[in-house]
């Protein structure tokens, strides 16, 4: 596991300093901050080069157990696996899924592999930053499919990667955040995780777009990307968030935007819970 390794040793209990310091080592790129394997790496690049196709992806990962084993995992899941046949074959697996699919899939894992600290108040922090981000990533996709847009595995993979800043801090700065009361924690996380999360994808070599996704969702600018992707990915987190309650379609810019009317919302939601019901316990 590789970082960029933040060499100041000094010891911060203010939500202040600690903020302006995470953000002077974002400037500089002196923030700790995890990359990912190079199997995956070598996925990335393989899907840009259309010469390649499964057989270089099962070469690529293979020797990463346990990689190999999350993806031979989800692609038995019954969200994956409508025909109900089990397969033991890796690359098999990977044209069950899909290239593209495999690849997001891939990230996904490994976030959660290389973002971890030993703190076990943290770690919940941690766990339910990504738990949300995969329904966010369910209700994106199923948005996007109820528009017919070609565009659904992007949506479900923004809406992974979207907060991916939260588990990022954490792990940069993990006794620093102890030292913060849970309010300040609260607080550091949500003013700094959009900025450190556009940084995190952007060392990961991941798309413009969706380091836009992870820049700008959840607020309203004058410099908010112009694009459904992120309303896709705001009108997400909103319905998940409210999914047991009343939902006031006014309340939320992005559904506004995406033109969800009251009846297809309504179509939109069983979709989703259906999904998330499907995705329940894939990514582990």
């Amino acid at each position: 596991m590789e970082y960029i390794i933040n060499s100041n040793k000094q010891s911060i209990s203010n939500l202040e300093e600690l903020t302006e310091l995470i953000r002077a080592q974002l400037i500089t790129d002196k923030i700790r901050l995890p990359m990912l394997p190079e199997s995956i790496l070598k996925v990335r690049g393989i899907l840009k080069d259309k010469e390649k196709g499964t057989a270089d992806i099962t070469k690529a990962i293979q020797n990463d157990l346990t990689l190999s084993a999350a993806i031979l995992r989800i692609a038995n899941s019954s969200c994956f696996n409508s025909s109900g046949r089990n397969i033991k074959n890796l690359s098999v697996a990977i044209q069950r899924l899909g290239g593209k699919r495999t690849f997001q899939l891939l990230v996904a894992v490994s976030s959660k592999l290389v973002l971890q600290v030993n703190n076990k108040t943290l770690q919940g922090v941690i766990r339910k930053s990504f738990q949300s981000s995969q329904l966010v990533a369910v209700a994106a996709q199923e948005i996007a499919r109820s528009f017919n847009d070609p565009a659904t595995s992007q949506a479900f993979f923004a809406g992974l990667v979207h907060d991916i800043g939260t588990p990022a801090i954490i792990c940069a700065h993990p006794k620093d955040i102890l030292k913060l009361s849970e309010e300040d924690q609260n607080t550091l996380l949500q003013n700094l995780h959009r900025e450190v999360g556009a940084k995190v994808l952007s060392i990961w070599g991941m798309d413009s777009a969706l380091q836009d996704v992870a820049s700008h969702h959840g607020v309203e600018s004058i410099d908010r990307p112009r694009g459904k992707l992120i309303d896709y990915v705001d009108a997400a987190n909103y319905i998940v968030t409210h999914i047991d309650s009343d939902l006031e379609m006014m309340d939320c810019p992005a559904i506004n935007r995406l033109g969800l009317s009251s009846v297809k919302l309504t179509s939109v939601i069983l979709d989703i819970e259906d999904a998330i019901e499907e995705m329940s316990g894939v990514m582990g």
